[in-house]
Formats: C-alpha cells, structure tokens, sequence
C-alpha cells in the first residue's frame, strides 16, 4: 500500500492583518499572533454507488486525502434487494434464487468501482481501502462515518436509477452521524474544491461549528468571502454583521472579505438561491456552511436553506451539524 506523503507545514502566522468589512478597512494588531492550527483530517470516508457521478466524488476524496496525508475508505453499501410484486406470480419463481443473482450482479459491480477506486487512489498516492457491505445503507454508512474526520458524500440525482442499492441521501448522514461532510454536485467537474469559499455565514451554532470543522481547507484558500444573508441591521455603535467572525478567522492567519446580501423572501426561503448566486458571481469551488434542522411531529425537517442548497447545489458543500 502506499505511503501518504507528509502534510506540508502552515505557513508563519502574519504579524497582523487587514480585514475588509463592508468597504471598510480594519487592522487588528492581533489577528494571527494566536494561529492555533486545527487538526487536519487524518481519516476521510467516501460513500461511492454506481452513480456516474461517483467518479467525481473520488477523485475530490484522493486530492483531499493526498493534501492533509489522510486514510482514504471508501464504502459501497451494497443494497436489499427490492423484488417488484408481481414477480411472486410468475411460474417457477423462486425468490431467494432472484435476491441471490440479484445481489451477485451488484457485486460484481461494486468489484469493478472497487478496482477503479484502488487505481485512482494509486495514482494520488494515498493510502487507501475498498469496503463493500451489504445492508441498509444509510444505517452502513452513518456508522463508518463515526470513525471519520469528514465524510465525502454525493448528491442523489432524481435521474438516475440505481442498480439496487437505494441512494443515499446526503442530509441522513449529516444529521445522524454528527460528522462534517463534503456533498459533492451529481453534475460538473471540479477542478478545484477548497481554493475560492464562500461561507454562508449565520451567528449559529451550526455554522460556527461548520467553519471550525472547515478550518483546514479554509487556511489553504486563495480567498475567503463571507456572506450573511438577511443580515438584521446592527445597533447602533455594533460592529458590521459577521465581524467577530472575520477577525476570528484572521487570527488563524485566513484573510476575509465579508459582505451581506439581501434574499427578498419572506421566511429566509430564498436564503439558498442567494449563496449559490453569490458563489457563481465570485467563482467559488466551495459552499461552507451550517447544516439546520428542526423536530416536526416526531420527525427532523431540514431547514429551508439547508433543503434548497442540498437540493440545488451547483459547488461542493462543506457541512456541519
């Protein structure tokens, strides 16, 4: 197996900084004097299925794992087989024989990922296994999410019909494990994940945990942009919406630009619309943001954000809960 090349050092932490608030210039003699470095991920999940789109999914998960020297699994859970019911009524049917050739033909599919992920985390140089287990999917991969620093996920797409296994959607993990995640588009090719972020800013629990989890990408970043959408106007003599953030930020050594931006619904529906046409303005290749939900009759139900930017995303989204 090959070795992970070692993590490069972080660069020296600048004696100050300049944020840009608003138009506003602000040096901060403290800003990066306290660049207390957080842990680079050492262990990174990709969930993989026979979507076309797990391709981009991999070779997204063996760049980040070449990057921070990371153990690169991927999990292929294979699915239940889901007979039609009028299979019963056929003559001679026999339906552990159907659920075994079935399962024999998704593993045989499963094999064939298996060695292309094996390749491709050969070329990257990354140390890396292939895990396929059969089972309920999202149960499979919320417990090898656990035992990982993020998980890499991909965006179901409501035009593909898989092989067996049902597709996993992105927000079960989150929300169940308690574990950053990186939900990679169904459509696109990303050249690039983590140089130009825009983070969707929200003085929340979610979101600061999100940009916490993020820091490592966000201290490699060519650029860091703040966006608060539907920012309450500030008392008077307050420091400009998402301040504290920015400064925060810059005493890990991550210069920032902090903007609002205003979504022109009622609710904060249109609070997702808002960021990815901000991300398209700006170029970003990376959505960091708080994954929101709330307790309805029994049931969690995703926040209006957090549904539309699942549902909509056209750049990766890095997400915490």
């Amino acid at each position: 197996m090959p070795t992970a090349p070692a993590f490069p050092s972080a660069p020296r932490p600048k004696a100050a900084a300049v944020i840009e608030l608003e138009g506003r210039r602000r040096w901060d003699a403290g800003a990066g004097a306290a660049h207390a470095a957080a842990a680079p991920p050492k262990d990174i999940l990709v969930l993989v299925d026979d979507m076309p789109s797990r391709i981009e999914r991999i070779e997204i998960a063996c760049r980040l794992a070449r990057r921070f020297g990371a153990h690169l699994t991927a999990l292929y859970p294979l699915g239940v087989p889901d007979l039609p019911p009028t299979a019963a009524e056929m003559p001679g049917f026999d339906p552990a024989g159907a659920a075994d050739e079935l399962y024999e033909d998704e593993r045989a599919v499963a094999a064939g990922i298996g060695r292309l992920f094996e390749e491709m985390a050969l070329h990257e140089h990354v140390s890396a296994e292939w895990r396929a287990e059969p089972g309920n999917a999202v149960a499979i991969a919320t417990r090898a999410a656990l035992h990982n620093n993020l998980a890499v996920l991909g965006q179901p797409d409501p035009d593909f019909t898989p092989l067996m296994a049902p597709q996993v959607r992105p927000e079960d993990i989150i929300l169940a494990a308690g574990r950053p995640a990186l939900v990679v588009p169904h459509s696109g090719h990303f050249a690039t994940v983590g140089e130009r972020v825009l983070i969707a800013w929200q003085p929340t629990r979610e979101a600061a945990r999100a940009v916490n989890d993020a820091l490592p990408l966000l201290r490699g970043a060519a650029e860091v942009r703040i966006v608060m959408v539907d920012a309450p106007p500030p008392p008077a003599g307050a420091a400009v919406p998402a301040a504290e953030i920015a400064i925060h930020l810059a005493r890990h050594g991550i210069d920032t630009t902090v903007e609002c931006a205003v979504s022109g619904s009622r609710g904060g529906g249109g609070g997702g619309a808002t960021i990815l046409t901000r991300a398209a303005e700006h170029g970003s290749d990376l959505v960091v943001m708080g994954a929101y939900a709330r307790a309805r009759a029994q049931q969690i139900v995703l926040g209006d954000v957090t549904r539309g930017m699942l549902r909509h995303m056209t750049v990766p989204v890095f997400m915490s809960y």
